[in-house]
């Protein structure tokens, strides 16, 4: 029996109320999710600076360079940042800790996956503390960025090179605008 087209359009229109809800509710969860990745971050920066972050960050979203935060307190002008950093082996959230003039004080890994990845060694971030104002950011010996000359660990050290730059040339240009 052929059904109505009184009965398509209400089985049309739960469906439709199905998903509504349905995205209502995703959403819902990833604002909670988000919310609880900002309070983390905040926290492990403001432990690692000693002092309170703002709450708003300053700079927004970059695929590395996540959020970007002014340090409150009293002392020396501080910029807090979450990082995104790959490698072969896996992905690292990192907390970082920037003068106004740009100079990397201080680093944290607070999140990482896979064993094997870099960012997992005690050492390997030794390198960047202390540049990034002045000093420009170490490279890798291996100068190429040809993969076949390159190992997946000097690939990963100049990408990190990289965005360690892009935000020592964004934490000054903030405090150049006074932000």
């Amino acid at each position: 029996m052929a059904r109505t087209t009184k009965e398509l359009m209400v089985e049309n229109l739960l469906t439709s109320v199905a998903l509504g809800l349905l995205a209502v509710v995703v959403a819902s969860v990833t604002l909670i999710v988000r919310s609880s990745e900002v309070s983390r971050e905040q926290a492990v920066l403001s432990d690692l600076a000693g002092r309170p972050v703002s709450s708003a960050p300053v700079a927004g979203a970059d695929p590395h360079i996540l959020r970007l935060y002014r340090v409150g307190g009293t002392g020396p002008v501080l910029y807090g940042a979450s990082l995104s950093l790959d490698s072969p082996s896996g992905v690292a959230m990192v907390a970082t800790i920037l003068g106004a003039d740009g100079q990397l004080q201080a680093l944290k890994v607070y999140d990482a996956t896979g064993i094997r990845s870099p960012f997992t060694r005690a050492d390997w971030f030794s390198d960047y503390l202390g540049k990034g104002g002045a000093a420009p950011y170490p490279s890798s010996p291996a100068a190429s960025r040809n993969p076949s000359a390159v190992s997946g660990a000097s690939e990963s050290y100049l990408l990190n090179s990289d965005v360690l730059t892009d935000l020592s040339e964004r934490v000054r240009s903030l405090a150049k605008e006074g932000k």
